[in-house]
């Protein structure tokens, strides 16, 4: 028997890390666009020990966050998006991102 190609292994692997299905690519870049997030400017995503999410992008000027709880749904649909498109989010690794002192430099 044949094993599945390495994106189809990694997708089955992230739909039962996460409750709801991932979205097909083109979805999940039309969401991040609807934020204003262009999918190939992400240098690094993570996620903070309040569940907030931020987004350093590629000139490390630039980042998108967004703070819980009032942003759940949407951090959500987000984090689903980033990981349909194949983006490993960081755990609270990077305090800097969640201080707003992101040097751009990781």
């Amino acid at each position: 028997m044949q094993s599945p190609p390495d994106k189809e292994r990694r997708m089955a692997k992230l739909n039962r890390s996460y409750p709801a299905p991932l979205p097909d690519e083109e979805a999940a870049r039309n969401e991040l666009a609807v934020e204003g997030i262009a999918f190939a400017d992400v240098k690094k995503a993570c996620l903070g020990p309040d569940g907030s999410l931020s987004i350093v992008m590629e000139d490390g000027a630039d980042s998108w966050q967004l703070d819980m709880p009032q942003g759940g749904d949407l951090s959500f649909r987000i984090i689903l998006a980033l990981k349909a498109l194949g983006f490993r989010i960081e755990g609270a690794k990077c305090p800097p991102c969640f201080s707003g002192a992101h040097s751009g430099k990781l």
